[in-house]
């Protein structure tokens, strides 16, 4: 097995001590990224992953959705955002802050851009200023979630980013 950050929840395999301390897949995600969050818990905590190279899983992407690519667009924003908020220890949100206003103003011009062929221009704006308000209501949430998961978690703000940041040679 080769250590890597983490897996797509479709092909991972959690002992139950790891699921009965960080908890399962947070259901405020709705969907894209709640496979990512319970991977970043497990290594704040202090858990590994692994790769195991003869494993085999077949996951067919975005099969639920109908069609409706506007929607994952907007999940993926709204979940990008409470994904950083939760789960990034300070130190790590301060040295990646312009990465990560990258990221977010590349999921809102998604939102934008697969919103505006199903609504048009305006429906596509109402629909991404309907995203941001949702966003902004659940802030004190993931704050506190932050600070739970923040207050117990197993590694430094500098082990977490080197997780995120591998050397010129693992990549």
């Amino acid at each position: 097995p080769k250590t890597i950050f983490g897996v797509s929840g479709g092909a991972a395999l959690y002992p139950r001590e790891v699921l009965e301390k960080i908890g399962l897949l947070d259901e405020r995600f709705v969907a894209y990224f709640e496979d990512a969050d319970l991977c970043m818990r497990a290594r704040l905590a202090g858990y590994s992953c692994a790769l195991v190279p003869e494993a085999c899983a077949y996951h067919v992407g975005s099969a639920s959705l109908g069609g409706k690519t506007w929607w994952r667009s907007q999940q993926c924003f709204r979940s990008h955002v409470l994904l950083v908020l939760k789960d990034f220890p300070t130190a790590v949100l301060v040295r990646h802050r312009d990465a990560i206003v990258r990221e977010i103003k590349h999921q809102a011009r998604m939102l934008l851009t697969s919103a505006r062929a199903e609504y048009g221009l305006v429906g596509a704006i109402i629909l991404l200023i309907d995203s941001i308000v949702r966003v902004v209501a659940t802030i004190p949430w993931a704050l506190r979630e932050r600070q739970r998961i923040q207050s117990t978690r197993a590694i430094s703000a500098e082990e977490f980013d080197a997780l995120l940041t591998p050397t010129r040679d693992a990549r």
